[in-house]
């Protein structure tokens, strides 16, 4: 078994062998091929989608923050359709491993058809900001998730069994919230509204959809969050068969504002405040500067929240 140069997968795309749809030059290495994320993301805790959001300044330009402690799971822009004599693996770019984000790793099947599901795990103590999306004049490498590498086999498979295809909804569907239950589960549904319904009608869209690469140029633009009402072909269908409200994936983006970065700010850096008032408050019990019921009181406040 080798690995494609990056002529060789020039070579497979010019026959329709190894087929990447959108393909880009920019992303493509020596040896591999650098894939981006679309707005789709879902949280392994809660079971839903990962709140976008839109830059004030780039209003094409979107991010999703990955929680403390939580993995990550990322539908594709591109759609990867791999022949019966190549594999390929899928690996942790070191740009966002050296963010914080643990190594992961995976592989595609000879036969593959479908966009990936790209799994970020962050196993830091802090939230990671990660752009998704985006229109394509503003797609730069820094969203680039994962890199994929493709093998020649020394025989080409001829039984292959199942084949996932479609960016593993079956998965997806498995993780959603809507399959949990407990007294966790409904807490997560009580106060994630937004983010429920936003993870109902990712799935509501799909079903009404067909993600095969024949449609894939137009279903990108939608997952990619900057496709107009006037171009939806989703909100068309809806409108004039069910007289549905027309509404999009990109109607669920929020743009940023200053209370947002705010949030932002104070989510990030929350541990490190509270040890700073927590070193800030012992210090004045050194020097005597608070009365003996106000320590009392803060020291038990602090041995609440674990920091004594």
């Amino acid at each position: 078994m080798s690995q494609l140069s990056r002529e060789d997968i020039l070579a497979e795309k010019e026959k329709n062998g190894l087929i990447i749809l959108p393909f880009d030059l920019n992303r493509l290495k020596g040896a591999s091929y650098d894939v981006s994320p679309t707005i789709i993301a879902m949280s392994t805790k809660t079971g839903m989608l990962e709140t976008v959001y839109r830059e004030k300044e780039y209003p094409n330009k979107y991010y999703i923050y990955v929680k403390a402690k939580d993995t990550v799971l990322a539908v594709s822009r591109e759609y990867i359709s791999v022949p019966l004599r190549i594999a390929g693996y899928v690996v942790s770019r070191v740009s966002k491993v050296s963010e914080g984000f643990g190594h992961v790793s995976t592989s595609i099947d000879p036969n593959w058809k479908g966009a990936l599901l790209i799994a970020l795990s962050n196993p830091s103590n802090k939230p990671i900001k990660v752009y998704v999306g985006g229109a394509n004049d503003e797609i730069e490498n820094s969203n680039s998730l994962a890199t994929i590498s493709f093998h020649y086999l020394n025989t080409p498979c001829s039984d292959i069994g199942n084949i996932h295809t479609g960016m593993r909804l079956d998965l997806l569907k498995k993780l959603s919230y809507s399959t949990r239950q407990g007294v966790k589960a409904g807490l997560t549904r009580l106060f994630h509204p937004k983010r429920k319904k936003y993870t109902d009608f990712f799935f509501h869209y799909c079903e009404n959809s067909i993600l095969d690469m024949e449609h894939w140029p137009e279903i990108v633009k939608e997952l990619q969050g900057f496709t107009p009402k006037a171009e939806c072909a989703y909100c068309k269908h809806f409108v004039e068969s069910a007289k549905r409200k027309k509404q999009c994936l990109s109607d669920f983006i929020i743009t940023e504002h200053f209370l947002l970065r705010i949030i932002h700010w104070l989510q990030k850096y929350w541990a490190t405040i509270w040890k700073t008032i927590a070193i800030i408050f012992a210090f004045l019990v050194a020097v005597g500067l608070l009365p003996e019921s106000w320590q009392s009181a803060i020291k038990s406040f602090f041995e609440s929240v674990h920091l004594f």
